[in-house]
């Protein structure tokens, strides 16, 4: 059985990546050995890494769009949850059956999630609502500046 998991880094303490396609690296196990994959090595959008998932089984993943879930589920790859941890921790959760295998519709649920969320941040009503949570805390206020007043020298 082979295992992706996108990682920040190239060591099993690097955490999970949440950015599935774009992540830093990405590490395989096969249950005995750990291969790691540099992606994107020159900071560049035209240098992603192809990932050939004919020769995996699993994709562990933080989040994933539902155009990546489809083209993964072609190769009849599984796709399970992870919240953003250590990147050992995921496959010890993974081997435990601790994770939660993805299906369609949790993704789709989960980008209309997303998609209330960044509504609701940047609608007006949102925006009020942010920063009266915030209001009373600190010197965070509706206007311009800290709020002191006029000073006179």
């Amino acid at each position: 059985m082979r295992i992706l998991i996108p990682s920040t880094g190239d060591k099993m303490e690097s955490l999970l990546d949440q950015r599935y396609k774009h992540a830093t690296y990405y590490i395989i196990y096969d249950g005995k050995e750990f291969e790691i994959i540099a992606n994107n090595v020159h900071h560049s959008h035209h240098h992603k890494r192809d990932i050939d998932f004919s020769k995996l089984d699993i994709l562990i993943v933080n989040k994933i769009g539902i155009d990546s879930f489809k083209a993964v589920k072609e190769n009849n790859v599984k796709i399970y949850y992870s919240p953003v941890k250590p990147v050992g921790n995921v496959l010890t959760a993974f081997k435990s059956g601790n994770l939660k295998e993805l299906t369609e519709k949790d993704v789709i649920e989960s980008a209309h999630k997303s998609l209330e969320t960044s509504k609701e941040k940047t609608s007006f009503a949102g925006k009020i609502k942010n920063r009266l949570k915030h209001f009373g805390k600190s010197r965070i206020g509706f206007g311009r500046g800290p709020g002191l007043g006029k000073r006179h020298h």
